[in-house]
């Protein structure tokens, strides 16, 4: 016999139900990823970007993994801020809770994937797997779009189109079971062939062609930021959306690709539990305190969430040039220097005694200090050169930095640490994307990481108030360490305002 179930109980799971209704939101979206060609799918985003921001769409535009020196060309695109949406940082609830906090009051979100659909930032050969047994590789866009329940649509490539790149794409659709996948845009036709090729893929893979790339435009090349100063390439790629809005128009189907998007199942936007912990630790008072953050040409790539989370928690960001301001902002509460060009501005930064004394002055003091990539060379005694030329740095951290022959590509991998620090307590994990750039002599050995091959990496600078790193973080990732780090600040902020103990400098 069923059991009957109180009245009580019942009205509570309906209450549970319409909550639970309340907290989904509605967010049109669609993935514009690679197969084959990543600079086909950057024509298409940003033509299809441009295009919805002059029909005053408002869209939002977000990178699929690691991809942060592209941001700025979404960002000129669209009209607004280009976030990033991670599958290996970010759990399902979590990149959940970021698309629609990011996307709402946004017409639409448009997500680029550069990296072919199923590669990612974490080969078998450089790392380890997590032991998950996944369909889909992590931290790929295939497994972004199966956690999201993104349409996807693939651009690739199609200037030699036979019937074995017909097989080719096929077996994309089969090679995992993925219903992700909604049609293609087809780059690098002779506009001759266009309708005929059109044809025969949705013929013969029973999916929509959503457009085409005319020859003529694949083949144009587009700026890249790592080869051209800020200012330049922001000149050169609005000038190239603005010709790939003209040029794309009315090749690709801009109404069919925004009731795609609008398809999209609606979004949990229900607080992620990794984020709630990391509140409760930090308490509900709310109190804000001062955070220096290095921007300028040496310092110009952060993860807008990690800046977005901080000011959340708490922090007012202040702005500050190592490069140019021969002092720090007064009355700060901390320090964040991210990754960016630094070597390439080495000679300025190193000439900036001024800035690189006091910032000595204020770690000896007990100023929290954070940098990620090559922020971390900056506070190094020096910079050596091949050739064995130095360059003196901040010096908090007692090391010397030069380039590694050896370096590969940066990787995903999970960084544990071996002691209490700024970031994390004794054992926790760092979910990162870490390179081998650079040497530091001696190395640092404050966190652990298993690299297939190697065995354990020891790496990273590390105390209660110093934490530096050759990896970079994306707080979402581990929202607890954002939190200590916002922790260790406010506790500055009290000892500064006389109202309790500071912090101590400690020495590595």
């Amino acid at each position: 016999m069923k059991q009957k179930v109180p009245y009580y109980v019942r009205e509570i799971r309906k209450g549970q139900q319409a909550e639970e209704q309340d907290n989904r939101q509605r967010a049109p979206r669609v993935m514009i990823a690679a197969a084959g060609n990543a600079r086909g799918a950057d024509q298409a985003a940003l033509a299809l970007l441009g295009i919805w921001r002059e029909q005053e769409q408002s869209p939002a535009a977000f990178a699929a993994g690691p991809l942060q020196n592209h941001l700025q060309a979404l960002r000129l695109a669209s009209g607004n801020d280009a976030h990033s949406l991670d599958s290996w940082f970010h759990e399902a609830d979590t990149l959940s809770y970021l698309l629609s906090h990011y996307t709402e009051g946004h017409r639409v979100a448009l997500i680029e994937a550069r990296a072919q659909y199923f590669d990612t930032c974490s080969p078998l050969m450089l790392s380890w797997s997590d032991g998950e047994d996944r369909e889909i590789p992590r931290g790929s866009a295939a497994e972004l779009a199966r956690l999201t329940r993104t349409p996807v649509i693939l651009v690739v490539d199609v200037s030699d189109l036979s019937f074995t790149r017909l097989a080719y794409l096929k077996g994309l659709l089969t090679f995992r079971p993925n219903e992700a996948i909604a049609g293609f845009i087809l780059a690098g036709l002779p506009e001759t062939a266009a309708k005929e090729s059109k044809r025969q893929v949705e013929t013969e893979l029973g999916l929509p062609v959503f457009g085409t790339i005319p020859e003529s435009v694949l083949h144009d090349e587009l700026p890249r930021l790592a080869d051209l100063v800020p200012e330049v390439y922001e000149d050169l790629i609005s000038r190239k959306i603005t010709q790939l809005v003209r040029d794309l128009r009315h090749s690709l189907d801009v109404t069919a690709i925004l009731q795609l998007a609008d398809s999209a199942p609606q979004l949990d936007a229900d607080l992620p539990q990794s984020l709630f912990r990391a509140q409760r630790f930090l308490g509900f008072e709310k109190r804000r305190y001062r955070l220096g953050v290095a921007r300028d040409e040496a310092f110009c790539s952060y993860y807008q969430e990690n800046l977005d989370l901080l000011g959340e928690m708490g922090a007012d960001l202040v702005f500050f040039s190592p490069l140019r301001d021969p002092f720090l902002p007064p009355d700060l509460d901390g320090l964040y220097f991210g990754s960016g060009r630094l070597l390439d501005y080495l000679a300025d930064a190193s000439q900036n005694e001024t800035m690189r004394q006091q910032i000595h002055r204020l770690s000896d003091q007990g100023l929290p200090i954070m940098a990620e990539d090559s922020g971390t060379v900056y506070l190094a005694k020096a910079f050596r050169a091949d050739s064995g030329r130095e360059w003196p740095l901040v010096g908090i951290l007692p090391t010397v930095a030069s380039l590694s022959a050896l370096a590969v590509p940066k990787y995903y991998a999970n960084m544990t640490s071996r002691r209490d620090d700024l970031l994390a307590e004794h054992g926790m994990q760092l979910p990162c994307l870490l390179g081998s750039q650079y040497i530091f002599s001696p190395d640092g050995a404050s966190y652990r990481t298993a690299v297939r091959g190697k065995g354990f990496v020891m790496e990273g600078f590390s105390t209660p108030t110093i934490w530096g790193s050759q990896a970079q973080i994306h707080f979402y990732g581990q929202p607890l360490a954002a939190a200590r780090f916002t922790q260790a600040c406010m506790k500055n902020l009290v000892g500064r305002s006389g109202g309790g103990e500071a912090l101590q400098g400690w020495k590595l």
